[in-house]
């Protein structure tokens, strides 16, 4: 019985949409939704936030923006074009000077000991610059908007 085909089963669209209950075509119309019944309220869904907008006129103060010199707009200008670069900068820093550092601890290994601490310095000092980058941008900018 394992190889044994099912039958097919055969209905129409209208049996198949109503989950397989036959219709009785005999039933009394009053009992069918049309779904009319939400009309009303749907319409007034409808209208409800143009009957809200209506109300909300109510005027506010604007805020004070204090005006920026030309100086302040181009230094945010500049700090604000370089951040996705010095971002990017700040990101590779710690895996490239976790490399650095690993490469350092290698060449001491081998008996390069001058060889590795200049290495460890130069990753100590670089990363460092790399992450104090956003504060020499800010102190660049600053001096050169007084000329």
């Amino acid at each position: 019985m394992i190889l044994a085909a099912k039958k097919t089963q055969t209905m129409s669209i209208k049996e198949f949409m109503n989950g397989g209950k036959e219709t009785n075509p005999k039933r009394n119309r009053g009992d069918v939704k049309t779904g009319q019944e939400w009309l009303p309220l749907s319409l007034g869904m409808i209208g409800l936030p143009f009957l809200i907008e209506s109300f909300t006129n109510i005027a506010f103060a604007a805020e004070a923006v204090p005006a920026m010199s030309t100086k302040e707009e181009v230094k945010a200008k500049v700090i604000e074009a370089f951040n996705p670069l010095i971002e990017l900068a700040q990101g590779l820093a710690y895996p490239v000077t976790f490399i650095t550092i690993a490469g350092a601890g290698i060449m001491w290994i081998i008996g390069r000991r001058e060889r590795a601490m200049d290495t460890l310095q130069g990753a100590t000092i670089g990363y460092f610059v790399v992450q104090l980058a956003p504060l020499i941008m800010k102190l660049l900018t600053s001096v050169t908007t007084g000329f």
